[in-house]
């Protein structure tokens, strides 16, 4: 009787243990999943700003400014961003940080030199720094910036504030000396905090001899038991994901006295209950219960973590969905429905891909083509290949939506409202073309036009005709009246100017009280002094004051 007692206290608590690893395993991947997809979006979206910024830079060095096209994103949703481009010396321009910055030197700096000493135009990540203006710890990302002749000409840098993941970290169900943890693939620590506090003093630390660095070569995602001491003296199952397209690892990891609590608590109720075995008659009634107490808090744990992970995911910038080989959907964040305008009962477990669509149809969240809309997405959904796509909605807004396979054949995808994103590009595009004051075409924009109106002459024999004007003692203007009645006649100039030409012409503003006008030869309002014969220009313009 006692072998069999025995024997059977051994395999309750191997049982008990094999089920607390196996939750692990999948809360612990179910973790790294979300981190892997903050962490890669919020880096794209800071790469996304880099490179918009860096084209409107390039078009124009002279006139442009961090401040009139970069705004403060929101703290409550990313990590805190701050802008500064360097020259090709080194000193730093402009910034949207302290204005004490402008003029520092940063050619000896890490980021800086990283992109002075390679010609490839890749988004560079720094190791974690201490920013000299404020004392906090940063990530840098940074883009080289190119003159015309493609020569090296500076450095365009994005400022991240580690602190931001602490919002995170506390949304994720970690336990006690629970950890995550943001490394390169150089092996250096850029974030690391748990329990709701950031571990700043690992920051900067190297891990490379972790086994880590053995495994994401072969496999982009893992789990393994860690070996104490390399940071600190916990042992814990470590699951790590490599972020989409970086050089970073998301990694969490779950100490093992948390993992294994219930099963140790479970085990000493099992020990009691067999010495009272040994000692009472009633061992059928003392096994009964002890089981039942074990799958009451087996229960427990599991709705525990299911919470924890629903608040996790509820509390994402991005709208997140994942769905089964079958096609049905797993799980999906509030925020996915809300941007579609879908019901929870819409979104429900179980209910198909196809059915979703069909909802966002009715809803009028799809494309103007609807039926290329379902089709497509149809079609992309479990395809292997990871795609990228980006919706211009029937009602104005723009998403972007990330989606990739998972190894059983299901998918996740990530939705994110770009809509602000883009109104933010266009605005700069129109910057970059158009006069502040007037809003005709600047300089740089009209020439191109010239240059265009030329080409199609010499292909095509299409005929133009330009006109230069100024305005006599518009200076007089300035000086007497003030150059607020002097900037009102420049709008009224320029109105009379637009209104008074064919809309296929280019009315713009040279600088100063200097316009032009590139006008197609044959269009309405063409005088007939510009119809001269059929060759590529005019032997001599015209200029008006």
């Amino acid at each position: 009787m006692s072998l069999v007692i025995l024997a059977g206290l051994f395999y309750l608590i191997s049982k008990d243990k094999e089920a607390a690893y196996s939750a692990a395993l999948q809360n612990g991947d179910n973790l790294a999943r979300v981190f892997e997809g903050y962490i890669a979006r919020t880096i794209k979206s800071a790469d996304n700003t880099l490179l918009y910024l860096r084209k409107s830079y390039q078009r124009d060095p002279a006139n442009f400014t961090l401040a009139t096209l970069v705004q403060d994103p929101d703290p409550r949703h990313e990590m805190l961003f701050r802008f500064t481009i360097a020259g090709a010396d080194g000193i730093v321009k402009d910034t949207t940080a302290h204005r004490s910055v402008v003029g520092a030197d940063r050619s000896k700096h890490e980021t800086f030199r990283a992109h002075v000493d390679s010609s490839e135009d890749e988004l560079f990540i720094s190791r974690p720094l201490v920013v000299e203006s404020t004392g906090n710890w940063a990530i840098v990302l940074s883009r080289r910036v190119t003159a015309p002749d493609g020569s090296f000409a500076g450095v365009i840098a994005a400022t991240l504030d580690p602190h931001r993941l602490e919002n995170f970290y506390s949304s994720l169900n970690l336990g006690q000396d629970g950890i995550v943890s943001l490394v390169g693939f150089d092996g250096i620590i850029r974030a690391r905090g748990g329990a709701g506090r950031s571990h700043t003093d690992t920051f900067g630390r190297s891990v490379a001899s972790a086994k880590t660095f053995q495994l994401y070569r072969d496999a982009p995602t893992g789990s393994y038991w860690n070996q104490p001491g390399m940071i600190d003296p916990t042992k814990r199952l470590i699951t790590y994901r490599v972020v989409d397209g970086l050089p970073l690892i998301a990694i969490v990891g779950v100490s093992e006295a948390e993992i294994f609590k219930f099963a140790s608590r479970n085990a000493r109720v099992y020990w009691s209950i067999s010495f009272t075995l040994w000692a009472a008659i009633a061992v059928g009634i003392g096994f009964g219960a002890a089981r039942e107490r074990r799958l009451t808090s087996t229960t427990s744990t599991l709705s525990r973590t299911n919470m924890l992970l629903e608040t996790a995911l509820d509390n994402m910038p991005y709208g997140l969905c994942m769905f089964g080989p079958d096609g049905k959907i797993v799980l999906s964040n509030a925020l996915y429905g809300e941007m579609y305008r879908l019901s929870p009962e819409q979104t429900k477990p179980g209910t198909t891909l196809r059915a979703i669509l069909e909802a966002r149809v009715a809803t009028g969240a799809t494309l103007k083509d609807t039926q290329l809309y379902v089709a497509s997405r149809l079609e992309q959904a479990f395809h292997p290949t990871p795609n990228y796509v980006i919706d211009h909605l029937r009602d104005g807004r723009v998403f972007a939506v990330s989606r990739r396979s998972m190894p059983d054949g299901g998918s996740v995808a990530i939705h994110q409202d770009i809509t602000a994103q883009k109104r933010a590009e266009a605005r700069i595009t129109h910057l970059a073309h158009y006069d502040g004051l007037t809003d005709l075409a600047n300089r740089v924009f009209f020439l191109s036009e010239l240059e265009a109106a030329m080409e199609r002459c010499r292909r095509h024999g299409e005929r133009f005709a330009v006109h230069l004007l100024d305005l006599d003692r518009f200076k007089e203007v300035n000086d007497s009246l003030g150059h607020v009645v002097g900037d009102a006649l420049l709008k009224e100039v320029a109105r009379r100017l637009k209104t008074s030409v064919h809309d296929t012409n280019v009315v713009g503003r040279l600088g100063g009280d200097e316009f032009a006008v590139l006008q197609k030869v044959g269009e309405p309002g063409t005088s007939e002094r510009s119809r001269w014969p059929a060759r590529c220009w005019p032997s001599s313009g015209s200029r008006t004051k």
